[in-house]
């Protein structure tokens, strides 16, 4: 495009460069410009403006990290439009541009809430609840108790994948059999393997992560439902939500099913999933007779950690209810290297990332 401009000097035809902008309104957005472009994160609403800033040839703009696909905002749109796991490659370049690119790491966990290692997080409330069923339906779950969680955290929205683990652990050698996809989750996973994969990651990215305690797990998965399945008194729908009574005879790719109120998913059926809390079946009646617990961290010690959420190889739907435990001394510290039978093949795990002191207000979901 030409314009005339008398004003100049000497009379003639000057080049013309109007630049594009991708404004997101009303929430910030991601300074990362390409060509002239500014692109947008999800959870924002994108206009095009055209506004001619200068008569002058155009400054080069900044190129963005290789690992920024050109075509991130057609992603985003799509992962938008779905509730399945349409976005799980739009995250990974997103951790990918993150870990290359220390400046853009934070505004890439602020605008998306994802980390370095392509790991997307929900932020949660804190508030009150019922711990623990009405009554004693199953064995492992014992009576119900008030707790309260004064403090927001951040939890994984899915299982920690194969990916995401080898990330950390590149001797890992993934399930073939049972967990083969390069987005299902890590299993044959110990309370060991997961308590260092923590550790790791809190080193690597200046921020804590954790495992979430037993508490901290069963108000994320009730997403502030008060029924056995978060879904209602029955577990109409729980095939919409989790994998349990799964026929592939393997765990599936994280996402593939519907999140719960607060966006997180497979808390109900895909891998049992380690907590930090010591099992104990006494606990819970001694929380009971205290009134309003807070903030629990379980048992002094113990015989074995609590694994929680249900399976792919569940037979019996109660084993995939919001309140289903169970203990696993003989796998809790046994390294991962080897391959091992019955429940090595299905135990997993999530994180939680702590909030960094007051910096940010606790929500709810994303």
């Amino acid at each position: 495009m030409y314009a005339f401009k008398p004003w100049a000097s000497g009379l003639g035809w000057r080049r013309w460069r109007p630049q594009w902008r991708l404004e997101s309104t009303p929430m910030g957005n991601l300074q990362a410009r390409a060509q002239g472009r500014r692109i947008v994160l999800p959870g924002m609403i994108a206009v095009m403006v055209l506004v001619p800033l200068s008569t002058r040839s155009a400054a080069p703009c900044t190129p963005l990290p290789p690992a920024f696909p050109s075509d991130l905002g057609r992603q985003i749109r799509l992962s938008k439009a779905s509730k399945r796991s349409i976005w799980l490659p739009v995250v990974e370049e997103l951790g990918k541009m993150a870990d290359k690119d220390e400046i853009l790491r934070q505004e890439v966990w602020v605008q998306a809430r994802v980390n370095t290692l392509g790991m997307k997080f929900a932020l949660i409330n804190p508030g009150t609840f019922t711990m623990g069923p009405d009554k004693h339906r199953i064995a492992n779950v014992q009576k119900a108790h008030q707790v309260e969680i004064s403090q927001g955290y951040f939890i994984s929205v899915t299982e920690i994948t194969n990916t995401q683990f080898r990330r950390l652990f590149p001797e890992y050698t993934v399930d073939a059999e049972y967990s083969p996809d390069r987005d299902s989750p890590a299993v044959s996973v110990s309370w060991d393997d997961a308590h260092a994969f923590c550790k790791l990651l809190s080193e690597k990215e200046g921020a804590v992560y954790r495992l979430p305690t037993e508490a901290e797990w069963e108000y994320a998965c009730r997403a502030g439902s008060t029924t056995h399945w978060s879904l209602g008194l029955f577990r109409l729908g729980l095939d919409e939500y989790g994998w349990c009574e799964d026929s592939t005879g393997r765990a599936s790719r994280v996402a593939a099913l519907k999140p719960n109120e607060w966006g997180i998913y497979d808390m109900r059926g895909n891998v049992l999933e380690w907590v930090s809390d010591w099992y104990s079946d006494t606990y819970y009646a001694q929380c009971a007779s205290k009134g309003v617990v807070h903030d629990p961290i379980g048992p002094a010690q113990g015989w074995s950690h609590v694994l929680r959420s249900g399976a792919w190889l569940a037979d019996n739907p109660m084993a995939c209810t919001c309140t289903t435990r169970f203990p696993l001394p003989i796998f809790d510290r046994v390294p991962f290297s080897g391959k091992g039978a019955g429940f090595r093949q299905v135990v997993g795990f999530r994180v939680v990332r702590e909030l960094p002191g007051d910096d940010e207000s606790p929500g709810t979901g994303e």
